[in-house]
C-alpha cells in the first residue's frame, strides 16, 4: 500500500471516530427530545393523532421501540439507544454514498465517504433522532438499486422508495419522480423502449406497494388513518406553506441557511452547484455513470423545487439535495484530476530523482484541508451527558418546560412543546377556513378558544 494510500485511510478512519462520537455526545436538540417522548407515548400505549398531537409518521417511533423497551426510563439510556439507532442509519447512508460514488468513478469513489465524514453540521442532522436520518438511507440506496436495473433490484429499489415516503412524507415527490425516471431512461436490453419502460415501472411500483400497502392497512385497522391524512398532509400543508405575521421572511431564512453552509462546509454546496455542470458531458447511449449522474441530479433537483413554497426551509430540507452532490464528489475529484494529468504536471523536489506528480498532490491537499477544517467543525458540537442528566433529575409536577427543560417520561397536556405558538395558530386559523375536522374541533376545543399556552 502506499504511503498516500495509507495516509488517505488514516484520516478516513479518524473522520469516522469523530463521526462515532458525534452521534454519542453531541446535544439533545428538540427534535431529538420530541420523538424520543413521542416514542416512549407509543410504548405506554397512547395512540398518535388520538391521544396527542404529532404531526409525523408513526413508522418511526415503531422503529424506536427496541430502544423504548431497553432505555426503560433511564434517559441517558434512552437517548444513546436512539442515536445508536441513528448511528446505523449514518452508516448505512455512508456505504450507499460511497456505492454511487463506485458506479461513477471506481479510482476516486472513498472521496464520496470522507466528504460525508468531514462534514460535521450534516452528521448532526443525520444522527439526529428524527426520521430524516432513516430516510436518507432509504433514498440513497434506492438510487443504488434502481441503477442495478435487474427486476430483483427494481423491486428493492421500489420498495425503498415507498419505505422511505411512508416514514416521511416530503420523500415522496422525490420517490415518484425518480421511479418514473428510473424506469423510462433505464429499461432493460433487449427489450423495446414501451414494453421495457412499462415493464420496469410495474416492478418498482410493485416494489413500493409492498412498503406503503401493509403500512396503510395497519393504520386503517388501528383506526389513525384519518389522524394521519389530516396532520402529516392537511395540516402540514397549511403550517409550511402559510407564514406566520412574524415569521422570519423565506429569503432571510434562506439565506441564514445557505450561509452557514458555505461558512462551515464549502465543500457541500459546491458539489451540488458543480454536479449539475456534469450534466453537459452525459452522452448517448448512456453509460453506467451516466446513469448515476443523472438520478442524483433529479434527486437533488427535485428536493430544491420542493424548496419554493416551503416557507420554514431548515437545513433538514437539505440533506438529499447534499447527499446527492456527496454522490457525485468522485466525479468532479476525477475530473480536477484528469484536468492536471493532460498537461503532464510534475514537480521535481531539489535532490530527488523521482518526481511528485500534481494529481496525487492535489488530492491530498483537498482532503488534509477538508479533515483540517473537519476537525474545527467537530469541535461545535460539545457533549451533551450533563444536559441529559439535567432532564432525567427534572421534577415530574411541573406544568410545562421549555427546552431542554422537558422531560421525556412524562404525559404533558400538549406532547410537542418546542411550536406549541405556531401549531395551535395553524389550528386556528384553519378553524376559521373550514378547513379543520370535528373530531379535531371536539379534541382542541379549549385549545382553540383559550389563549396561547
Amino acid at each position: 500500500m502506499s504511503f498516500g494510500r495509507a495516509s488517505f485511510l488514516i484520516i478516513l478512519s479518524g473522520l469516522a471516530a469523530l463521526a462515532v462520537r458525534l452521534a454519542l455526545t453531541s446535544p439533545l436538540g428538540h427534535d431529538d427530545i420530541e420523538h424520543l417522548h413521542t416514542a416512549w407515548l407509543v410504548s405506554q400505549g397512547y395512540r398518535p393523532f388520538l391521544d396527542f398531537f404529532q404531526k409525523q409518521s408513526p413508522l418511526f417511533w415503531i422503529l424506536l421501540q427496541p430502544a423504548a423497551v431497553l432505555g426503560g426510563t433511564d434517559l441517558l439510556a434512552f437517548a444513546l439507544l436512539g442515536r445508536l439507532t441513528m448511528l446505523g442509519a449514518l452508516v448505512a447512508t455512508t456505504l450507499g454514498v460511497l456505492a454511487l460514488g463506485r458506479s461513477i468513478v471506481r479510482p476516486t469513489r472513498w472521496a464520496a465517504p470522507f466528504v460525508l465524514l468531514a462534514s460535521a453540521t450534516l452528521l448532526y442532522n443525520l444522527v439526529a433522532i428524527r426520521p430524516d436520518g432513516v430516510m436518507s438511507a432509504c433514498m440513497v440506496w434506492a438510487v443504488a438499486m434502481l441503477l442495478r436495473r435487474s427486476p430483483r433490484s427494481l423491486v428493492a429499489g421500489g420498495f425503498l422508495l415507498g419505505f422511505a415516503s411512508v416514514l416521511l412524507l416530503k420523500a415522496a415527490p422525490s420517490a415518484v419522480v425518480l421511479g418514473v425516471t428510473a424506469a423510462l431512461l433505464f429499461r432493460p436490453e433487449g427489450r423495446s423502449r414501451i414494453a421495457g419502460a412499462l415493464r420496469s415501472l410495474a416492478l418498482v411500483a410493485a416494489g413500493a406497494l409492498l412498503a406503503v400497502g401493509p403500512f396503510l392497512l395497519w393504520l386503517h385497522l388501528s383506526g389513525l388513518l384519518e389522524g394521519f391524512w389530516f396532520t402529516n398532509v392537511v395540516f402540514n400543508g397549511w403550517l409550511y406553506s402559510s407564514p406566520l405575521a412574524e415569521d422570519v421572511p423565506r429569503v432571510s431564512r434562506l439565506a441564514t441557511v445557505l450561509g452557514a453552509m458555505v461558512r462551515n462546509e464549502p465543500w457541500l454546496p459546491l458539489s451540488v452547484v458543480a454536479g449539475f455542470l456534469l450534466a453537459l458531458r452525459l452522452r448517448r447511449p448512456l453509460r453506467a455513470a451516466d446513469r448515476t449522474v443523472i438520478l442524483l441530479l433529479v434527486l437533488s433537483g427535485v428536493n430544491l423545487l420542493l424548496l419554493i413554497p416551503n416557507h420554514l426551509p431548515f437545513y433538514s430540507y437539505f440533506l438529499l439535495p447534499l447527499l446527492a452532490g456527496i454522490g457525485l464528489s468522485p466525479a468532479l475529484l476525477q475530473a480536477l484530476l484528469d484536468r492536471f494529468e493532460q498537461h503532464r504536471i510534475e514537480w521535481r523536489a531539489p535532490g530527488f530523482n523521482r518526481g511528485l506528480r500534481v494529481p496525487p498532490l492535489i488530492a491530498s491537499l483537498l482532503a488534509v484541508a477538508i479533515a483540517a477544517l473537519a476537525v474545527a467543525g467537530f469541535q461545535r458540537f460539545a457533549t451533551s451527558e450533563g444536559q441529559i442528566r439535567k432532564l432525567a433529575a427534572l421534577p415530574r409536577d411541573k406544568g410545562s418546560f421549555e427546552l431542554p427543560e422537558h422531560p421525556v417520561f412524562v404525559v404533558d397536556r400538549h406532547y410537542v412543546w418546542d411550536n406549541v405558538d405556531r401549531y395551535l395558530d395553524t389550528l386556528r386559523r384553519m378553524d376559521r377556513g373550514g378547513a379543520l375536522p370535528g373530531w379535531i374541533r371536539e379534541r382542541c376545543a379549549e385549545q382553540l378558544r383559550g389563549p396561547m399556552p
